[in-house]
């Protein structure tokens, strides 16, 4: 855990009998059902709707899974609209037939609060290229101190910046990175 990493100290198996018939997560645990036959178009109209969220920022992140016609939304959002929102949005999809609405309201006291400002403070700082506007390529979660960040970054010294300045963050327990590193696409290939 001190190097930002999560370990599974057990895993406990799932029963396939305690899930319901038709539910989305029983089509996620059964390996047949892997490769699924969702259209392109409705992940497409999905991935449009939840990108086009007018309130999301550096401290939300929204994902979600489409399983034949069944979307399983994800994530984190300090604001309850949010929530709200992305369900609202994807219900209106034509080709969509069942929502699982897992996006989880982060809490907002006042100690979050400051831990969620001063690691944007620091990563602004110190990588000033993923921060712009409102936004950031670099998404800042945090729940009862502890720091999550997600998104992706060109390089591992980009990476290594980030988990060490947030380390550094006043009244937080700890820094999860899951920041993806890829190199930008080189153009002159293109």
């Amino acid at each position: 855990m001190k190097s930002g990493t999560i370990k599974l100290q057990s895993v406990k198996p799932e029963e396939p009998g305690s899930i319901p018939q038709g539910d989305p997560a029983r089509k996620l645990l059964d390996v047949r059902m892997s490769r699924t036959k969702g259209s392109a178009h409705t992940f497409e109209k999905v991935r449009h709707e939840l990108a086009m969220m007018p309130y999301l920022g550096t401290y939300d992140f929204i994902s979600f899974t489409l399983v034949d016609s069944d979307v399983i939304l994800t994530g984190w959002t300090v604001r309850d609209t949010n929530r709200g929102e992305a369900y609202n949005r994807v219900k209106l999809i034509e080709g969509v037939d069942k929502i699982v609405n897992n996006i989880e309201v982060l809490p907002l006291g006042s100690a979050d609060n400051q831990i969620r400002a001063g690691a944007r403070a620091r990563l602004q700082r110190w990588l000033p290229r993923y921060f712009w506007g409102n936004g950031s390529d670099i998404k800042i979660l945090v729940k009862n101190g502890k720091i999550l960040l997600l998104g992706t970054v060109a390089t591992q010294e980009d990476s290594d910046i980030a988990k060490i300045q947030c380390n550094t963050v006043p009244l937080s327990f700890g820094v999860y990175n899951l920041l993806r590193v890829a190199p930008p696409a080189d153009k002159a290939k293109s």
